[in-house]
């Protein structure tokens, strides 16, 4: 184990949540991590259908797909629309090592989950499963993102949840999304996943970005398959459709 790693990722955790005084982006006085300047660089996701978070011009209760065909999980938390700060943080993180963008993230995303789970009988889930990357994905970036993101995550929370990296495995090395048009995505099909031990019966399923929800919907089946029962999913940004105009 790299104990080195660890201590510097603690440091760093303690520095951005405690001590420091600075917006950090900007680094003026701030006595919050980014400033409302800066705040202002991310796109918030507040016009969106109510199920399934996508983007709007106006809130809509169910858009045209949830109303065919409604997402498996029983809520969506994704503050952000895929654009501006969040994008290029995202961006950064994955395809070029920037793991300090963690930070920003995850304290963002975490105000939104302490104040969701804050409301009456709203549970917290009873573990956190990121969405898993096959094997040579992880050795083709150097690292999990999906797990770096998870641990930095937990710290910002309100309460410890369990973070869960084994029972969910992908089982099958695919083209990077991305790289994938609409249509590709959504033949992504359940048989990518699978479930080596039996998940616990409440889960936050968490993924960085939300595109056409193929990705969440096969791990979801492969996880009520396994016996889950509940499933809540945790998202740093959502993606827009592209006749969804934003400033």
């Amino acid at each position: 184990m790299d104990w080195s790693f660890l201590s510097t990722q603690k440091i760093s955790q303690v520095y951005y949540q405690h001590l420091s005084n600075h917006c950090y982006f900007c680094r003026i006085k701030s006595n919050q991590l980014i400033c409302p300047n800066c705040l202002n660089g991310f796109q918030l996701n507040q016009h969106h259908c109510e199920k399934c978070k996508l983007p709007s011009e106006e809130a809509i209760e169910l858009c045209g797909q949830c109303q065919k065909k409604p997402p498996q999980y029983d809520h969506l938390i994704s503050p952000f629309v895929y654009q501006g700060l969040s994008k290029a943080l995202i961006t950064a993180l994955k395809f070029s090592s920037h793991y300090h963008a963690c930070h920003p993230l995850c304290h963002l995303l975490a105000q939104e989950l302490n104040k969701f789970y804050a409301q009456p009988r709203t549970p917290w889930p009873d573990a956190l499963i990121p969405v898993p990357s096959h094997t040579e994905r992880i050795r083709e970036r150097g690292f999990c993102h999906m797990s770096l993101l998870s641990h930095h995550l937990n710290s910002y929370l309100a309460i410890n949840i369990p973070i869960n990296t084994f029972t969910l495995i992908k089982n099958k090395h695919l083209a990077p999304q991305h790289a994938l048009d609409k249509k590709q995505r959504h033949r992504l099909k359940a048989n990518s996943f699978h479930c080596i031990q039996k998940p616990p019966s409440h889960i936050a399923l968490f993924d960085d970005v939300v595109t056409t929800g193929s990705t969440l919907d096969a791990c979801i089946t492969t996880l009520k398959l396994a016996g889950a029962k509940k499933i809540d999913v945790w998202s740093l940004a959502r993606t827009p459709s592209s006749n969804t105009k934003h400033n």
